[in-house]
């Protein structure tokens, strides 16, 4: 069954939400860093630093500038995450935590739906469906064979729909 807009627009705004919370805790994760860690703001301070006078030597024609960067910018993130790691940190620590790594809590990879997504979607539908109500009471626990009149069933496998069965079957069945 197909979603309706509003049941699309519920879902995409479950996901803004997630993104967001993903967002937030990766700052509690940063400001935890920072108070612990107080080298590790430094070490990103210097990083942001070279970034920006790499990018006024870039402009000012110094095209040698990018391959320093690249190496100072190397030295200074491996000095960090031996720090974060020393500490007791997983490696990932600073770095976005995602219910959904395949689609990075966005319920899309490459404009198809993900399969959180799909698993969203089933969970909506049936919610909205009431089933929940109706199976409390028609299940197989509330099923009656007196409704059934007795009668004998034949059941005829022809050989010509499936090439496998090489006989006919007779089943005879009571209630």
């Amino acid at each position: 069954m197909a979603l309706s807009n509003s049941q699309y627009d519920a879902i995409m705004r479950a996901y803004g939400r997630q993104q967001i919370e993903d967002h937030h805790q990766l700052e509690e994760r940063r400001q935890e860093i920072y108070r612990k860690l107080p080298v590790v703001k430094e070490l990103e301070a210097e990083i942001a630093g070279r970034s920006v006078a790499c990018a006024r030597k870039l402009l000012e024609g110094n095209p040698g500038a990018l391959d320093k960067l690249k190496e100072d910018l190397q030295d200074l993130r491996e000095q960090k995450a031996l720090i974060i790691r020393a500490a007791g940190y997983p490696d990932n620590y600073l770095e976005l935590w995602y219910k959904c790594p395949d689609c990075q809590d966005t319920g899309l990879i490459e404009g198809r739906k993900c399969h959180c997504f799909l698993k969203v979607q089933m969970k909506l539908l049936h919610d909205q469906s009431n089933l929940e109500d109706i199976l409390e009471q028609e299940n197989f626990s509330a099923l009656s064979f007196t409704h059934f009149v007795p009668c004998t069933a034949i059941l005829i496998i022809s050989s010509l729909s499936m090439p496998n069965t090489t006989s006919l079957w007779r089943v005879d069945v009571e209630l």
